[in-house]
């Protein structure tokens, strides 16, 4: 790959500074599958990738604040 390409990627943590967030918040995110983040075009060592055109406006469609209830665990599943 050139490194014009790798400039077009954004791992978890370039996308977490473009959107102000830490890293764990894109894991979470994607972990919830909140419906305005894509989902990654590809892994890189062993980590999610997206492509700058995939992401192209996502400032504008993502939603603030909690990305939504976190998954409750069942009282006798502890």
């Amino acid at each position: 790959m050139h490194d014009d390409q790798l400039d077009d990627l954004y791992d978890i943590a370039r996308l977490a500074r473009r959107l102000g967030v830490e890293n764990a918040t894109i894991r979470v995110w994607l972990s919830r599958g909140v419906p305005w983040l894509p989902r990654p075009d590809g892994r890189l060592n062993g980590g999610a990738v997206w492509r700058a055109t995939t992401l192209e406006g996502i400032e504008q469609r993502r939603v603030k604040g909690r990305p939504g209830p976190k998954p409750r665990v069942p009282v006798d599943a502890v």
